[in-house]
Formats: structure tokens, C-alpha cells, sequence
């Protein structure tokens, strides 16, 4: 290094570098771009992770005896499966546990009855009902059977819906 006579720092020319601000605002630009573009591939991935209209695929899930699933109430406890069932006057149905609006895990309030979205509060009711935007359709349901008094869900087959109707639910007695 070389000093002059003010005590300051000079670099030698040969040190010195030529980097103007627009080589300095494309090679940030171009950082920029390739940050949002992951963000985005690894967004995508995760939504296509928990896809709301996709089947979970394992097969016939055995649920439990029938007569384990009360009156009015929403069975969580396959949700990791993701697969919830309501009983209702109407009968049972097994619904998806993931929202139609990103496919974010839905869960059960107990005091409001509706099945809620922590992720961008969307509601359903009990017999997957969109209620409250920014979900728009109905959860998907899984088919129900009963064999040897016990309730079987086929988690191959997830139906789409618009709307909820009296042949989506399992009557039992």
C-alpha cells in the first residue's frame, strides 16, 4: 500500500476495480430473481404436497365399530390420514381434512361446529360446507362401507363435490 501525504489510503491501480452500479444492480436483480423463483418451486411443492383433491391413496382404512361414531359429533382421530368423519342426522360421511382453498389442514372447533383453516380462516360446517371464504367448494368426501360392523373408508376414491347432498352420507342404523 502505498500512503500519501494526507495520511490516506491509496490502492495502486492495479487493485482497483471497474464494477459500475448497473453491473452491481444486475447481478442483484439476477439474485433477486433466482430467491423468488425457489420460494416459488418450493411453495408449489408444498401445496402439491397436501393437494386438496388428491386421494390419500392407501386403500380401505378400517375405521372402527360403527357404533363407536356418535350423533352429532367429528371423529379426528384419522385426520393424519387425512380423513375426518361427521356423524349427522343424515347419516356419516368421511371428509377430507385438507381445505379447498390451499390445502391447509382443517381442524374441529368444538364451540363454533365447524371445521376450521388456520391458514386463511376459512370455515365449513360439520358436513364439509364451505362457510366462510376464501374457500369456495365443499370438502371433498371419502366413500364409506360398512363390513362386520365396522366403518371402512377407501382412501383410493376422493369425490369433488359442489354442493353437499343427502347421497353423500352413510345411512346406519
Amino acid at each position: 500500500m502505498n500512503e500519501n501525504i494526507n495520511n490516506e489510503t491509496v490502492i495502486p491501480d492495479d487493485l482497483e476495480t471497474n464494477n459500475s452500479r448497473r453491473d452491481f444492480l444486475k447481478a442483484s436483480g439476477a439474485v433477486v430473481a433466482l430467491a423468488m423463483t425457489g420460494g416459488t418451486i418450493l411453495c408449489s411443492a408444498a401445496q402439491a404436497e397436501h393437494d386438496p383433491f388428491q386421494a390419500f391413496g392407501k386403500g380401505s382404512i378400517d375405521l372402527g365399530a360403527v357404533s363407536g361414531f356418535k350423533l352429532n359429533t367429528m371423529t379426528d382421530k384419522i385426520a393424519s390420514a387425512g380423513v375426518l368423519v361427521s356423524s349427522t342426522p343424515d347419516g356419516l360421511i368421511a371428509l377430507s381434512s385438507h381445505c379447498t382453498h390451499e390445502g391447509c389442514d382443517v381442524h374441529w372447533q368444538t364451540d363454533a361446529k365447524t371445521l376450521q383453516c388456520p391458514c386463511h380462516r376459512a370455515e365449513f360446517s360439520n358436513t364439509g360446507d364451505a362457510l366462510r371464504r376464501p374457500a369456495r367448494e365443499p370438502l371433498p368426501r371419502y366413500p364409506l362401507t360398512v363390513k362386520n360392523g365396522h366403518l371402512m373408508v377407501d382412501t383410493n376414491k376422493l369425490i369433488r363435490r359442489s354442493s353437499v347432498t343427502k347421497i353423500d352420507f352413510l345411512k346406519v342404523k
